[in-house]
């Protein structure tokens, strides 16, 4: 799931019109000016289920069963930088109009993207800037679940022999 948010997050990024990278140790300004974003990959969280989550049509004769074995949930934070506040809230919404709310995973199974809040930083404009650090940071979850696919043998005739027995 973590190329997968990577790849949404680029998505947002390049539609906006911002590079877009994972975000390393030490970000500094001159070497990663604004406007940028950042992508920074938190704790993913897994729930073991282990039920039937759906029956798929399989092969003939058999059918196809799909078990739910975890429930998991990413948290990424995307950091978006600008030069000034105007700019800055124009990127924050563009970005998040351009996020879908739900796609599929590489093996066909729902995830869920939901913006949970943002949190705006930077310097006080009473500070001396030497470099324009405006930023709002925005915390995101990817749901989605592990599956595991069996196919299982379907009853493939019935033969009824019927037998009267009359006295």
């Amino acid at each position: 799931m973590i190329a997968l948010a990577e790849q949404v997050c680029r998505g947002a990024a390049a539609i906006i019109g911002l590079p877009a990278e994972l975000k390393p140790d030490n970000p500094s300004a001159v070497l990663n000016p604004a406007p940028r974003v950042f992508i920074d990959m938190g704790e993913a969280s897994l729930t073991r289920k282990g039920r039937l989550f759906a029956l798929l049509k399989g092969e003939p004769g058999y059918q196809r069963q799909r078990m739910l074995v975890y429930e998991r949930k990413l948290m990424v934070r995307v950091i978006i930088k600008e030069v000034n506040e105007t700019a800055l809230e124009k990127s924050l919404d563009g970005f998040l109009l351009a996020l879908p709310r739900h796609l599929a995973d590489e093996h066909n199974n729902l995830v869920k993207i939901q913006a949970e809040r943002v949190e705006h930083g930077g310097y006080n404009p009473r500070l001396v800037e030497v470099f324009s650090r405006l930023e709002a940071t925005l915390h995101l979850t990817f749901s989605g679940v592990l599956t595991r696919d069996k196919d299982v043998g379907m009853i493939g005739r019935v033969d009824i022999i019927p037998s009267i027995k009359r006295d």
